[in-house]
C-alpha cells in the first residue's frame, strides 16, 4: 500500500509540474490597434499612417510590422516618428513615414496588414490600411 500511495504522489508531482511549465500565461491586457489614417491617396503625397493602440500593458513596448503583397511582414520601427511604448493608460500613438517603401515600390495601390506586436514579436492585434492612387513622378530637370 505504501509503494501505491509513493507512486500516486509522484504522478500528481509530475504532472503537477508539467502542468504548471507549459500553461502559457495570456495578457491581462490584450490591446487594440486603431488605423487613425485608414486610407491614404499616394496622389498627394499621402504616406503618413497614423497608429494608435488602447489596452496595452503599461510601459509595454510595441513592435509595428507591415505585410507587403507577397505576404513578407517586415518591421517599420525605423521609420516611425518614436518608439511606440504604452503608457500609464496603455495607450500609445506613432506616426509611420511610409514614404521610403512607397517610393521603392514595395508599397503600390492597394490594402496591406499593419500589425502590432510584443516585444518577443508576438502578435497582438491585425488591421489593414488601403493605399489608393499613384505617387507622382519627379518632375526631370
Amino acid at each position: 500500500m505504501k509503494n501505491l500511495t509513493r507512486i500516486f504522489l509522484i504522478m500528481v508531482l509530475v504532472f503537477g509540474i508539467t502542468g504548471c511549465a507549459t500553461t502559457e500565461k495570456k495578457p491581462d491586457w490584450p490591446g487594440t490597434l486603431e488605423i487613425l489614417t485608414p486610407v491614404l491617396d499616394l496622389a498627394n503625397k499621402e504616406t503618413d499612417v497614423k497608429l494608435k493602440g488602447t489596452g496595452f500593458t503599461p510601459d509595454q513596448e510595441i513592435i509595428v510590422l507591415y505585410t507587403d503583397g507577397d505576404g513578407i511582414r517586415t518591421d517599420v520601427g525605423w521609420a516611425l516618428d518614436m518608439a511606440p511604448k504604452a503608457d500609464a493608460n496603455g495607450v500609445w500613438e506613432v506616426t509611420w513615414d511610409a514614404k521610403r517603401v512607397v517610393q521603392k515600390k514595395l508599397i503600390k495601390e492597394g490594402e496591406y496588414m499593419i500589425t502590432v506586436a510584443d516585444a518577443d514579436y508576438n502578435e497582438i492585434d491585425s488591421k489593414m490600411v488601403k493605399f489608393i492612387g499613384k505617387l507622382p513622378k519627379k518632375k526631370k530637370k
